[in-house]
């Protein structure tokens, strides 16, 4: 009976362990887009008159 219960909740947590790295995952890819706008370049000069937004 004990074994039993203990296999059930090794299973759970098992797939929860991967649903968590999973949604790690996917948060990793969200942020690493919402950096994106927020680099500065330096070292590179402006051109005038050219549109630098895409």
């Amino acid at each position: 009976m004990l074994t039993t219960s203990m296999k059930v909740t090794d299973d759970r947590v098992m797939t929860l362990e991967s649903k968590v790295a999973a949604f790690e995952h996917e948060a990793d890819k969200v942020e690493q887009y919402s950096r994106r706008p927020n680099l500065r370049y330096t070292g590179i000069p402006e051109t005038v008159g050219k549109q630098t937004k895409t």
